[in-house]
């Protein structure tokens, strides 16, 4: 089997923020200027403060996402649950273990930033019980957290938009037709801003992009089904 290498991520940072957020759009590759993050990153959290994504005080307590029990729990189960999903591992990687060794998922000990797998992102997930939150997300974390529902994705477009996508890989929700093409969005791809992900846009029934270099905040509610 190939040794497959780890992604060198750049964080890809940009300046002139409109922060209107409006339905996604695709990826038109066109090379922008890039800044520092910080001042990206503050700026949008000021114009989301009122979102209702943002006040999760009804929840209760938060807890920690990564390594949690339900983290384990959700990614251990998929093997089962998307037989393609499960058809894509065998090939690629011999077995569901050896592929959650190689990038370094549901790890027994700690788990902490990884600046070469991880992005630096607001993470959110919902149960019934408590709410999880983390302040990173590898891409392939974020793919498998879309084969279980709709997420919620905040990130900034090529032209420098804010942009909010309700996408999802998990079959139920997408048009029959297009729900094998999931096979080939399982693993991100490589653009100018690094890592990008492929999901299903529930609301414009067609896939979208978004690099997670460029992606400010994710929540899963993982309460949800809407079927």
């Amino acid at each position: 089997m190939e040794n497959l290498p780890r992604p060198n991520i750049k964080t890809a940072n940009d300046p002139g923020i409109n922060l209107f957020i409006e339905p996604t759009t695709d990826f038109v590759p066109e090379k922008i200027s890039s800044r520092n993050q910080e001042p990206l990153l503050s700026s949008i959290n000021k114009a989301m403060k009122e979102d209702s994504l943002s006040d999760l005080s009804y929840l209760g307590m938060k807890q920690k996402y990564e390594g949690s029990s339900h983290q384990k729990n959700k990614y251990a189960a998929l093997k089962e649950k998307d037989p393609l999903y499960a058809a894509f591992i065998s090939k690629n990687y011999g077995t569901y273990q050896n592929f959650l060794f190689v990038y370094r998922l549901v790890q027994e000990q700690e788990t902490v930033y990884d600046p070469l797998v991880d992005h630096k992102i607001d993470v959110t997930v919902i149960t019934n019980e408590v709410y999880y939150k983390s302040d990173h997300i590898s891409a392939q974390e974020l793919i498998m957290e879309a084969l279980y529902g709709v997420c919620t994705v905040d990130y900034i477009d090529v032209n420098n938009n804010v942009r909010r996508l309700n996408g999802t890989l998990e079959k139920k929700y997408m048009i029959g037709s297009k729900a094998s093409e999931r096979y080939q969005f399982f693993m991100p791809s490589a653009g100018k801003f690094g890592e990008k992900v492929v999901l299903w846009d529930v609301n414009r029934q067609k896939w979208s992009s978004f690099y997670l270099s460029r992606t400010v905040r994710f929540v899963k509610d993982d309460t949800l089904d809407l079927e």
